[in-house]
């Protein structure tokens, strides 16, 4: 009989260690038994998919265990609704495997918590039942959404000169672009929105590191691939239009362009334009800019010079008048200070 109760003992505490491995509650209706459960184990945590609800369970003053992968570093919104049974609920959130290391913590009646993963991390979360009653929710993890810009260090994107593009930056935005010409290029920022504050430089070599950059207003070398950041502080994603435009000028040191006296000239000039005429009788002359398109307000300035190699000047908006000499052939420059393309109305006036 002795034997007999020792075997009943060792029956019964086996049934118990099989009841607690797996731990469960039930309930019966109309004749029909429900078998309820937690949901995974320390051991083996239920993986969740991100973006994804979940429709969890919980057995009365127990705990089931899940994980899942932060696919992208930043804020990370839990969200724990429709709760049903009961009405305590809540979860903590870990970042080790073992479920220690907590990381955030909230009562699920709240609705929801936010909180900063990395990329790349596993993470685990345990919701506690603690009113004694069996309970059913749905719980999603949404991860953050990616950062929205262009290029990268490593891989920068291709911009075309005078072509206009709409581009997009967080933080940082990597572009590249080729010179077809020496000269000073303009690169145009706007439609910024919502951050009202870009800022750009130019590198000469793909590390965009310091050491190669490129000062603004530097004259650009000819047929050379050259590197564009777009830096924007906030960390906001922030949309704009970007148009890089090699300078549109007219004539050259060399070859100067010819006006006529008293003809007005459509002119155009990107930092210098060059230009020739000959006096036709003497006196004070005048030099008239107008029309200045697409800065109106833009103040351009002249020199006029009696040597062909553009030296030795005699007169500027800024100086002396222009009293010239019959049949002589003067030297012209217009100046645009502000490296832009603009175009504009010239007129050389006698006396």
């Amino acid at each position: 009989m002795k034997k007999v109760n020792q075997l009943l003992l060792l029956v019964i505490l086996a049934l118990l260690a099989i009841a607690c491995a797996n731990p469960t509650s039930s309930t019966t209706t109309n004749g029909t038994t429900v078998v309820f459960s937690s949901e995974g184990s320390s051991d083996s945590p239920l993986s969740l998919t991100l973006g994804t609800a979940r429709a969890g369970k919980v057995k009365a003053n127990d705990v089931s265990y899940y994980s899942f992968v932060a696919t992208t570093s930043g804020s990370y919104a839990i969200t724990v609704g429709s709760i049903t049974g009961s009405t305590s609920l809540a979860y903590t959130l870990y970042s080790a495997a073992n479920f220690t290391s907590a990381v955030d913590s909230t009562f699920a009646s709240t609705g929801w918590s936010t909180i900063s993963l990395t990329a790349g991390s596993t993470y685990y979360l345990k919701v506690f039942e603690f009113s004694n009653t069996n309970a059913t929710f749905s719980m999603s993890i949404a991860a953050p959404a990616p950062s929205v810009t262009d290029g990268s260090l490593s891989t920068p994107l291709a911009l075309t000169l005078g072509t206009q593009y709409s581009g997009k930056v967080n933080g940082a935005a990597y572009y590249k672009f080729t010179t077809t010409t020496a000269a000073k290029y303009t690169v145009t920022l706007s439609s910024i929105s919502p951050v009202k504050v870009l800022t750009y430089s130019i590198y000469s070599a793909s590390d965009y590191l310091f050491a190669n950059w490129v000062s603004s207003g530097s004259t650009l070398t000819a047929n050379t691939t050259y590197y564009l950041k777009v830096s924007e502080i906030l960390n906001t994603d922030t949309t704009f239009t970007i148009l890089i435009t090699a300078p549109v000028t007219d004539g050259t040191a060399a070859a100067p362009v010819t006006l006529t006296v008293g003809t007005a000239y459509s002119g155009k000039a990107n930092d210098v334009a060059f230009y020739k005429f000959t006096a036709t009788t003497s006196g004070a002359y005048s030099i008239t800019i107008s029309q200045v398109s697409p800065t109106p307000t833009a103040a351009l300035g002249w020199t006029i010079y009696t040597a062909s190699n553009f030296t030795s000047n005699i007169a500027s908006s800024t100086g002396s008048a222009a009293n010239l000499t019959a049949g002589t052939t003067y030297y012209l420059k217009v100046y645009e200070w502000s490296y832009i393309n603009e175009s504009f109305q010239l007129l050389v006036s006698t006396p």
